[in-house]
């Protein structure tokens, strides 16, 4: 299960996206479990990094971070054919460069 994949020092996570969640097979994750989620990384003690799509849900579950909305190229087959979609990365801060 994904729990296991979030350390409480640090961690970096790419769930499925939402709306998404059938695209890992039927039962695989569920749309609820984004709060859990959500919970589980508000006990991360060091540092952590989700990308996930943009959506008014997504930034309602997880409103309690750092959201940072950047533009995103994805192509399906290689070619020409790119398009910008909207993508979160969340942290428990804003991330400065060092």
């Amino acid at each position: 299960m994904w729990t296991g994949c979030i350390h409480l020092k640090r961690t970096i996570a790419y769930p499925p996206y939402y709306r998404c969640e059938g695209d890992y097979g039927e039962g695989m994750f569920a749309r609820t479990e984004f709060a859990e989620m959500a919970e589980l990384l508000a006990q991360v003690k060091g540092r952590f990094i989700l990308s996930i799509n943009d959506h008014p849900e997504i930034r309602a579950t997880f409103a309690r971070f750092h959201l940072e909305p950047v533009q995103v190229g994805y192509s399906i087959g290689g070619g020409n054919k790119q398009a910008k979609f909207g993508e979160l990365i969340v942290t428990p801060s804003r991330l400065t460069s060092r």
